[in-house]
C-alpha cells in the first residue's frame, strides 16, 4: 500500500489530505486537485540489504552483452551465454532475473530496485521503458557507461595532483607543530616581553593547534555535513550554489557532458527533441537543467532550436552561430559532436591554465610558511646571542 499527499482546492482555499491506497483510482478524491505526490518512507531493509553489484562489473556485463547484439545474437541468446559465463553468483542472480523480467514486462520496471547500483544506469532504464526498442538502446547504454567512466577518470586525473599538493602541505604543517616548534617552546616561554611579533604568532598558533585542534577538525566537518545536508534538503541553496559553480567553475565541463549525451542519442537514431529530453539524466547541476528544460519548453510549443537555444542565456555566439548553421543544414548530429569538442577542448584549456597557476601558489604559500617559521624561530635566538655579547 502507497501513501500520497494530494494537494487540493476547496471553497477557495488550498487544503491537503493525506490517504494511502493500493489503487488511487477506485478512492473518493476532492473534485479540483491540484496535486497528488507519492510519500515515500524511509526502509532501512531496503537501504542496508539491497543486493550489491560493482559498477565496473555492471558496465562490463553491458559492453559484452552490445556485442553480443551487434554480432546478430538474440537478447535471449547473450543473456544465457553471460550466464553461463559469469563466475560471481551475484551477477548469475542479477543477469537471471533480468533474462525473466523480459518475459514478465512488470518485473521489468523494478529490475535495479533490489541492487545498489550506478544511478546512472537506473535512470537510463527508464528511458528504455519508454523507447522499447531494448536492443538499440542497450548500445547507447553501453556507450554511455564507456564515456561516464572516462569522464571520471578525466575528472580525477584533473583533481588528483591539486589534492596531493593540499595533503602535503596540511601534513607539514602538522608535522612542523607536532615536532618542531614544541622544542622551542620552553625556551621562548623565558623571554615573552620581548618577543618579535612573528614569534609571537607563532607561539598563538602553537597552543591553538596543542588545546583546540580536535575540535577545529570536529567543528569544521559538522559544518560541511550541515553544509551538504541544507545542499541536498534546500532547492533554493542548491540552485544558488549549483548556478554559481555552472557560471564560475563547471561550465565547459557540464556542457561536454550534456553534449557528449546528445552526440549518443542523436546517433542511435534519435530525434532531436527526445535526445534533449533523454540528455537531462546526465545534468546534475540544477541550474543547467533549469535552462534545458526552458529549451525543451520552446521546441515544445514549436521554436526554432537556435531561437530556443540562444533564449537560456549561457551558450557563446560561436556556439549559437553552429547550431544555426546546422539547424539550416539539417546537421544536427554533426553540430553535437562538434560541440563536444569544442566544450572538451575548453575544459582541457581551463584545467590546464589551473594547473599552472595552482603549483607555484602552492610553492609561494609555503615558502611564505618556512620563512615566517624561520623568523620566528631565529630571531629570538639571534636577540638573545647579541644580549650574551653585550
Amino acid at each position: 500500500m502507497k501513501s500520497y499527499k494530494i494537494k487540493y482546492k476547496e471553497n477557495d482555499e488550498i487544503k491537503y489530505l493525506n490517504i494511502s491506497s493500493n489503487n488511487l483510482k477506485k478512492e473518493e478524491l476532492p473534485s479540483q486537485i491540484l496535486n497528488i505526490k507519492e510519500v515515500k518512507k524511509f526502509d532501512f531493509s531496503k537501504v542496508f540489504l539491497k543486493k550489491k553489484i560493482k559498477t565496473k562489473d555492471l558496465n562490463l556485463i553491458f559492453y559484452e552483452l552490445n556485442m553480443m547484439l551487434e554480432s546478430g545474437l538474440e537478447l535471449n541468446t547473450s543473456l544465457n551465454i553471460l550466464i553461463k559465463n559469469k563466475k560471481d553468483d551475484n551477477l548469475k542472480v542479477f543477469l537471471e532475473e533480468f533474462k525473466e523480467s523480459l518475459i514478465n514486462k512488470d518485473k521489468l520496471n523494478t529490475i535495479f530496485e533490489e541492487y545498489e547500483v550506478n544511478p546512472l544506469i537506473k535512470s537510463f532504464w527508464t528511458l528504455i521503458l519508454k523507447s522499447g526498442d531494448i536492443n538499440s538502446n542497450i548500445k547507447a547504454l553501453n556507450t554511455l557507461l564507456k564515456q561516464n567512466d572516462d569522464l571520471k577518470d578525466l575528472f580525477k586525473k584533473a583533481i588528483r595532483y591539486p589534492m596531493f599538493l593540499l595533503i602535503s602541505f596540511f601534513l607539514s604543517l602538522v608535522s612542523i607543530f607536532s615536532f618542531v616548534i614544541p622544542k622551542f617552546t620552553s625556551l621562548f616561554e623565558q623571554y615573552k616581553d620581548n618577543l618579535p611579533l612573528a614569534t609571537k604568532f607563532l607561539l598563538k598558533v602553537q597552543f591553538f593547534f596543542e588545546n583546540y585542534y580536535f575540535y577545529f577538525i570536529i567543528c569544521f566537518f559538522a559544518l560541511l555535513l550541515f553544509l551538504y545536508f541544507i545542499y541536498k534538503k534546500n532547492f533554493y541553496f542548491r540552485y544558488k550554489v549549483d548556478k554559481f559553480v555552472f557560471l564560475y567553475l563547471s561550465c565547459d565541463y557540464e556542457l561536454y557532458k550534456f553534449f557528449l549525451m546528445m552526440e549518443i542519442m542523436l546517433k542511435n537514431k534519435y530525434e532531436f527533441y527526445q535526445s534533449l529530453q533523454y540528455s537531462k539524466i546526465i545534468c546534475e547541476n540544477r541550474f543547467l537543467l533549469e535552462k534545458i528544460n526552458l529549451i525543451e519548453k520552446s521546441l515544445k510549443i514549436g521554436k526554432e532550436i537556435s531561437f530556443s537555444f540562444s533564449k537560456v542565456g549561457i551558450f557563446d555566439d560561436m556556439v549559437l552561430n553552429l547550431i544555426n548553421t546546422a539547424q539550416m543544414s539539417n546537421s544536427l548530429e554533426l553540430c553535437t559532436s562538434e560541440l563536444k569538442k569544442i566544450y572538451k577542448t575548453r575544459f582541457d584549456k581551463k584545467t590546464n591554465f589551473i594547473f599552472s597557476l595552482i603549483e607555484p601558489l602552492f610553492l609561494v604559500v609555503i615558502m611564505g610558511l618556512i620563512i615566517w617559521i624561520f623568523l620566528a624561530i631565529f630571531m629570538p635566538i639571534w636577540d638573545m646571542q647579541g644580549m650574551m655579547k653585550g
